[in-house]
């Protein structure tokens, strides 16, 4: 048979499980007011082109809130800083990043190019991209990456190829328009 509990317990219980909610509630908040306010500063360090100076901003800004809707804007952010100071192989990182994030915009792919531009690595991840889009030519996305990097490179035809072969495969696609631009 079982004991009952004291109703002084139950409230004294439950009042515990709303106060260690609560902090966690004001924990998150927090947290995203940080990452806001980080965010702000790495913008505001980036407009000045202290670009050094943005790159922790931005980074912490993702630390302390990863999964905010601002992420892929604030990795793209940080790419444009670290290929601003030269670290091209952490822009690359960043834009491919904001690109997984939010595949749909233009600007993360062309950023991602200028960033294997800028490294001296453009001919090379050409020649990668390529060789992926002959194994799996339904990767709608690696056809318009492919175009973009086919334009840098001077290869107009072969860039109108490729967007061709992405507005076939991917009509609805956000970067649908971008791609008939390219045209």
């Amino acid at each position: 048979m079982g004991r009952l509990v004291h109703p002084w317990l139950c409230a004294l219980i439950l009042m515990g499980l709303l106060v260690v909610s609560s902090a966690q509630a004001a924990d998150k908040v927090d947290f995203r007011n940080n990452a806001t306010m980080h965010a702000n500063q790495g913008t505001d360090l980036m407009l000045l082109k202290r670009y050094h100076d943005a790159i922790p901003q931005f980074q912490l800004a993702i630390r302390l809130n990863p999964h905010a809707a601002l992420s892929a804007t604030l990795f793209n952010n940080l790419g444009i800083c670290f290929l601003k100071v030269g670290q091209y192989p952490q822009a690359v990182a960043s834009f491919q990043h904001a690109m997984r994030i939010q595949p749909g915009f233009e600007q993360y792919y062309e950023n991602l190019v200028e960033a294997y531009r800028g490294g001296g690595r453009l001919p090379l991840a050409h020649q990668k991209l390529r060789n992926v889009v002959i194994e799996n030519d339904q990767d709608g996305e690696a056809w318009f990456l492919l175009g973009l990097m086919q334009e840098a490179l001077g290869e107009h035809p072969s860039a109108r190829e490729s967007f061709l072969r992405f507005l076939k495969l991917s009509p609805n696609s956000q970067l649908a328009e971008a791609a008939k631009r390219h045209l």
